[in-house]
């Protein structure tokens, strides 16, 4: 039982995931618009 629920868990948190963006992806966003913010000042 405990195995199956570890695996349930893990299947959740995969789908937590893929629905919302990586902080990766949020942190070269901010990046490059911190860029822009220079270029343009």
């Amino acid at each position: 039982m405990e195995k199956h629920r570890s695996s349930m868990n893990q299947g959740e948190i995969y789908r937590v995931l893929t629905e919302n963006p990586p902080l990766q992806n949020a942190a070269e966003r901010i990046q490059h618009t911190e860029r822009r913010d220079k270029t343009t000042m």
